[in-house]
């Protein structure tokens, strides 16, 4: 009920960190979703398993932080095939998915198509074979971006 309370009494508030907060769930996520003028989130750490209610406000966004939360692989995969047909995430200039299981390379291919404004993005630890080929690939290209890609650890390296 917190989330629900802070929704509508700081519906203006620009940037919230509810990272290392496990109450925080997917209960929370419509209240999160209706908060209008809302640029940066933290999630990190949290319980969220399911961020694919964040779609409508994900464009919106200049910072999402999912880092070590609950988040399921399907979720995230989801949330950004959304966006292969559908308006860009020119907004989106740092993107945090440390320690997210199973990244795929789908999700890199859409970030670097999708998000042209991309500055950060940690995939740190993540379930990736940063060795593979299509994977050098898209981390050159973020790089001609201009996106300074934070890699740290591979769970496959």
């Amino acid at each position: 009920w917190a989330v629900k309370s802070i929704a509508k009494s700081c519906n203006n508030m620009k940037q919230l960190k509810l990272g290392w907060c496990t109450n925080v769930s997917d209960e929370s996520l419509p209240h999160l979703s209706s908060m209008n003028r809302l640029q940066e989130i933290d999630l990190a750490l949290t319980s969220i398993s399911d961020v694919v209610p964040l779609h409508e406000r994900l464009s919106e966004f200049s910072c999402l932080d999912i880092s070590g939360s609950k988040v399921k692989k399907e979720s995230v995969r989801k949330l950004f095939s959304l966006f292969r047909e559908e308006k860009s995430l020119e907004k989106l200039e740092d993107l945090r998915l440390r320690f997210t299981s199973d990244l795929s390379t789908d999700v890199l291919k859409i970030l670097a198509r999708r998000a042209p404004s991309l500055k950060v993005l940690d995939i740190s630890y993540c379930d990736l074979d940063l060795k593979h080929k299509s994977v050098q690939e898209l981390l050159r290209t973020f790089k001609r971006n201009g996106t300074h890609v934070l890699c740290g650890q591979s769970t496959t390296e």
